[in-house]
């Protein structure tokens, strides 16, 4: 596996706007979730959806605190 650089890598505000446009497209599929009947299979996803953006949240929450060991 490739090693890159820190010249190789995107600036933080980068990473920050992907994460914030990863939030809002979360937002509007748990939205649509929602609006639908719940039966097992969309309860399933809806609840992976909002784990995933809830840890990537807390993944840059760690990052800002620079506790990079977690």
């Amino acid at each position: 596996m490739p090693k890159f650089e820190p010249e190789h890598y995107l600036p933080v505000e980068s990473y920050t706007e992907v994460m914030e446009v990863f939030h809002a497209i979360s937002g509007s599929l748990l939205f649509e979730f929602a609006r639908q009947e719940r039966d097992d299979r969309n309860v399933i996803i809806r609840n992976f959806i909002a784990r995933t953006d809830m840890i990537v949240r807390a993944v840059f929450h760690l990052w800002d605190l620079q506790d990079y060991q977690d």
